[in-house]
């Protein structure tokens, strides 16, 4: 109802956009492509400056509302891919990636996820445009190019040899970039902290993440999805091992990037558990349509568990920021510091020195 410009949105993306044009597209943010989100930036630009928030708001909940209708249309192996569908807007976890046009990413990132497990055979120009599109959107197309590899291994198929090229291709400009440039990393950690901070991933769909016994919770839903491979039909088997190698693969990805100590669903860095969630969700929609009574009261009691954190923490406001639109009048009339945050607060803000003359666009 009040947007306003998100973090590297406001500080970098939008000022080079401004002064580089449509072509800017294609520069990276924290050392790798996030073109989806850049392309929703300089569409919004193409308006008033000050209608920007409103703009690009409405392109990345239009663009978000479109991953999730992709997935349930989508020619998977999924399950109940309807449900799929609706989990990924109720997942136990801060908002953080909901509605921001910057965080597009995130979600154009799972059109990668569907072409792994596409319908053998099933419209392949479309598996190849969603692995394109998810390719641009994060380096995830480098972690899951191996699993391509395993599936045309498994399959033998004259389109998943295709799709591999198609997932190399897009790979080695990914790869590209992260090594021309300087990507966010973490520090160095130590191994014993490696296991209690995966648990949480796991942990993260109970309301108990934070609890000590955190790593046994973790424990128990990982015991609950590995079920799948002894109750799930031998056609169903391969599709959802490769969507269980895909968590370890997002879980992976998640920590050679961010803090690991610090990390926390509800907490610090929520977005980095978005993908291992939302390819959870899909095991345990799996593990539902089993039609096998264990497997289908294991996966709703976890499923279940999940409502207390989505119901305390489904929300994140904004408090004392100064309105876009005012920023945009003031810098108009002079040199001005346009308002940018990161977690909706006024006092964690940061004030970006905007042109004048890109104030009058």
């Amino acid at each position: 109802m009040n947007p306003e410009v998100w973090n590297e949105d406001g500080i970098f993306v939008i000022p080079q956009i401004i002064q580089g044009g449509f072509f800017s597209i294609f520069e990276p943010v924290n050392g790798y492509l996030i073109i989806p989100s850049r392309m929703i930036t300089w569409l919004s630009l193409q308006g008033p400056l000050e209608y920007y928030p409103t703009i690009s708001t409405a392109l990345g909940v239009f663009a978000q509302a479109a991953c999730v209708a992709a997935v349930a249309v989508a020619p998977t192996m999924l399950r109940w891919p309807a449900l799929c569908a609706a989990l990924m807007v109720f997942l136990p976890m801060d908002p953080e990636v909901y509605v921001l046009p910057q965080y597009t990413f995130w979600w154009t990132t799972t059109l990668l996820f569907l072409a792994l497990i596409w319908t053998p055979a099933a419209a392949p120009i479309w598996r190849n445009v969603f692995i394109v599109i998810g390719g641009f959107s994060s380096p995830m197309a480098i972690v899951l190019l191996p699993l391509f590899g395993l599936r045309l291994a498994y399959t033998r198929a004259r389109e998943d040899a295709i799709a591999l090229a198609v997932v190399a291709a897009v790979s080695i400009v990914q790869l590209y970039f992260i090594l021309l440039g300087d990507p966010a990393q973490t520090e160095s950690f130590a191994l014993a902290d490696v296991l209690p901070t995966i648990s949480v991933f796991f942990a993260g769909w109970t309301a108990f993440a934070a609890h000590p016994h955190a790593l046994w919770l973790g424990l128990g839903v990982c015991v609950v999805l590995a079920s799948g491979l002894a109750v799930l039909p031998r056609e169903d088997q391969f599709y959802y091992l490769l969507t269980g190698l895909m968590v370890w693969a997002a879980i992976a990805s998640a920590v050679l990037r961010a803090p690991i100590e610090i990390m926390s669903p509800v907490g610090n860095g929520p977005r980095y558990f978005f993908l291992p969630l939302v390819l959870m969700a899909w095991m345990l929609v799996w593990l539902l349509a089993s039609r096998k009574a264990i497997a289908m009261t294991a996966s709703a009691a976890v499923l279940l568990t999940a409502v207390p954190v989505t119901w305390t923490h489904y929300q994140r406001g904004q408090e004392g920021l100064q309105p876009w639109v005012e920023a945009v009048q003031a810098c108009r009339q002079g040199g001005h510091e346009m308002p940018v945050h990161h977690n909706g607060q006024s006092v964690h803000q940061h004030l970006v020195p905007y042109d004048q003359s890109w104030c009058g666009r």
